[in-house]
């Protein structure tokens, strides 16, 4: 996976794909695909699995709080990249704002 991403690039990976190289870096001694599965199975989205609570989170066999901390980690730089994109415009400002929408 590390090969396809740095040769194609994120886009190129599944949303499993990118979890699982994530959560990697936080356990390299584990086999974290059966975390990813139960993410998936549990939340069904990546978009939901960001958006799930600590409580949420604790809820994934074998994850911990370093793995929690580090997906709350990533939802906030998320958060931040949002904000720096659309502070100081409109973010609904013309016709194609609204079709991006």
């Amino acid at each position: 996976m590390r090969a396809k991403l740095l040769e194609r690039g994120s886009e190129s990976l599944s949303e499993q794909e990118l979890l699982e190289m994530l959560l990697f870096l936080n356990y390299r001694r584990q086999d974290v695909k059966p975390i990813v599965k139960s993410f998936f199975k549990h939340f069904g989205s990546l978009g939901t699995i960001c958006d799930a609570s600590p409580t949420e989170l604790a809820r994934i066999p074998n994850l911990g709080s370093s793995g929690i901390t580090l997906l709350l980690l990533i939802k906030g730089l998320f958060y931040r990249l949002d904000q720096e994109q659309v502070s100081g415009r409109s973010v609904l400002s013309n016709w194609k704002a609204v079709q991006n929408f």
